[in-house]
C-alpha cells in the first residue's frame, strides 16, 4: 500500500454543541457531500459507543447529513473485520468520537 492519501485532518477539543446551533459540526460537514458521502462516526475513545453513536448520528442527521455509518471497534479483533475496513474505506469523513481521559 504506497498511496498517498490527500485530504483533511480536523482536530477539535471536545464537548462541542452537539444539540444547540452545532456550529463545529457544521464545519466539519462543510468537509463533505451531505447528500451522497459516508461520514463515518468512530467510537474508539469512549467508554459508552453506543451512546455516543446515538449522539452523533441524531446531530449529523439534523445538519442534513443522509449516510451516517457507525464505526465500533470494541477490541483488537473488531479492527481486523472485513466489514469494518470496508467502512473505513469507503468513508469520506471519519469523526472519531471522544472519551474520559
Amino acid at each position: 500500500m504506497n498511496n498517498k492519501l490527500s485530504g483533511n485532518l480536523i482536530i477539535i477539543g471536545g464537548a462541542e454543541d452537539k444539540e444547540g446551533k452545532k456550529e463545529i459540526l457544521k464545519r466539519v460537514c462543510m468537509c463533505i457531500n451531505k447528500e451522497t458521502d459516508i461520514l463515518l462516526v468512530a467510537t474508539v475513545a469512549t467508554e459508552h459507543p453506543k451512546e455516543a453513536a446515538k449522539r452523533y448520528n441524531k446531530a449529523f442527521g439534523e445538519l442534513g447529513v443522509k449516510n451516517i455509518k457507525i464505526l465500533d471497534i470494541s477490541n483488537r479483533e473488531d479492527a481486523f473485520k472485513g466489514e469494518n475496513y470496508k467502512l473505513v474505506y469507503e468513508s469520506s469523513l471519519i469523526f472519531f468520537t471522544g472519551g474520559d481521559q
